[in-house]
């Protein structure tokens, strides 16, 4: 059961609840939520790099936060570099104008910000003359940022 459990998680990228996990092993919830817990003991317990985590009641694997950039340039990247530029805009200012992401990154960015929006990446909300730009949970859980982190950077970044 443990290792079907542990099959699910390791190949998903957008996790799954206890409840898609019972259904799918054919197990209680209960007996899923007890499975899960045993995982994360002997992952922890044999210091494996890889942990699993729960964001927003959905449970999956991953490398452990101090560990990312030492595989960082081995995880694959399909975005290219001018549109994830205008992505990381919107991240660190967040939730932002439409309108200050083209000023900082040109006529370019309306396309960028189109596409990140199809991809899942970016949600907008129209905004008097232009829209209003935040980044979704999608983007969260492909480029395994913690929501945490970034809100203390964001505060950190504040300060200076």
């Amino acid at each position: 059961m443990k290792s079907k459990i542990e099959a699910l998680l390791f190949a998903t990228n957008t996790g799954f609840t206890t409840e898609e996990i019972a259904k799918r092993v054919g197990i209680t919830i209960k007996d899923a939520k007890k499975a899960i817990e045993e995982l994360k003991k002997e992952l922890k317990e044999r210091g494996s790099s890889i942990e699993i985590i729960n964001e927003n009641g959905r449970w999956r694997m991953t490398i452990k936060s101090y560990l990312v950039p030492l595989v960082r340039d081995l995880l694959p990247m399909d975005m290219p570099k001018s549109k994830l530029k205008t992505l990381a805009v919107i991240v660190f200012k967040s939730p932002v104008k439409q309108s200050e992401v083209v000023a900082i990154r040109g006529n370019k960015a309306y396309e960028h910000i189109r596409e990140l929006e199809k991809e899942g990446f970016v949600s907008s909300k129209k905004y008097g003359r232009t829209r209003m730009l935040n980044i979704t949970r999608k983007f969260f859980e492909k480029f395994d940022v913690d929501k945490d982190v970034l809100r203390r950077f964001k505060l950190h970044e504040q300060k200076q």
